[in-house]
């Protein structure tokens, strides 16, 4: 289903001032960018084949300590700008 998974700046969470890891799925139509904080757990259950759904929160939520994983964005973009208008 993927061409390939990366987690950039794998650091944990510390703080508001953290800056975000950057998680990308590359398809064969789209290109996915999840933004958010302890991302590896989520890159650990993609290779697991156990991921179910991503959904997006407030940043306020960030520091829950029983959220695994936080997204705060997700961006979507057509690999080929003309599959776009197709």
């Amino acid at each position: 289903m993927t061409n390939g998974a990366d987690v950039r700046s794998c650091a944990s969470f510390d703080g508001q001032d953290a800056p975000p890891q950057k998680l990308s799925l590359l398809f064969s139509t789209v290109d996915v960018v999840l933004l958010g904080w302890r991302l590896d757990f989520l890159a650990d259950q993609l290779r697991e084949n156990t991921l179910i759904a991503v959904g997006i929160l407030s940043k306020r939520y960030a520091e829950l300590e029983r959220a695994p994983v936080f997204v705060s964005a997700i961006k979507i973009e057509p690999v080929n700008k003309d599959v776009e208008k197709q």
